[in-house]
């Protein structure tokens, strides 16, 4: 009878363990623990971007329009990259939108979806975003080249990178809305 009821508890880990890692259920349970796991952005900044990174970068819009990074030049410019299959970039998502609320009209958001356009376009109908959201026209440059996602750059006026933070976080914090406030006053 022992023997029986171990094959039932070995068989149900496993079926746990298949649905949480292998199904959408497990994506999402994943997106739920990161987000009540996600903290503040950790403060690591460096490095500054030149006029000629600015002018040379090159975005797309949704609709495949060229759009240069240098629109942003000497203003306080949020980047962000993410894909729609990452976990983490889902988790910070609403706070994202939530600092984008605040901040979108002193703060330039830049979020850069490292996706397929068709994917991304069905994510944002699904999901109340409206931040804006392109997609790589060509290489960033090196100082924001992102190998890992999710990561964030916060730059300043002077181009330098005042914060630098891979994984997901709570954007949404005092700690941000500080650095921000104090990044787009004069």
């Amino acid at each position: 009878m022992s023997v029986n009821k171990q094959k039932v508890l070995r068989i149900t880990g496993l079926l746990l363990v298949f649905l949480l890692l292998l199904t959408p259920l497990g994506f999402y349970t994943k997106i739920q623990l990161l987000r009540l796991w996600s903290a503040p952005p950790d403060n690591e900044a460096g490095g500054q971007l030149t006029q000629r990174q600015y002018q040379s970068w090159f975005l797309k819009d949704d609709s495949g329009n060229l759009l240069s990074f240098d629109q942003f030049e000497r203003k306080v410019v949020f980047v962000n990259f993410w894909a729609t299959w990452c976990a983490p970039c889902v988790a910070e998502m609403p706070s994202l939108q939530a600092l984008y609320e605040q901040y979108g009209r002193k703060v330039h958001f830049v979020s850069i979806a490292k996706d397929d356009p068709k994917a991304v376009k069905q994510f944002l109908e699904k999901n109340p975003y409206t931040f804006p959201v392109y997609f790589l026209g060509n290489s960033p440059p090196e100082l924001l080249h992102a190998h890992d996602i999710p990561v964030t750059y916060i730059l300043d006026r002077n181009a330098r990178i005042a914060l630098q933070n891979t994984g997901a976080a709570d954007w949404n914090t005092t700690v941000v809305h500080q650095m921000l406030d104090s990044l787009t006053t004069p």
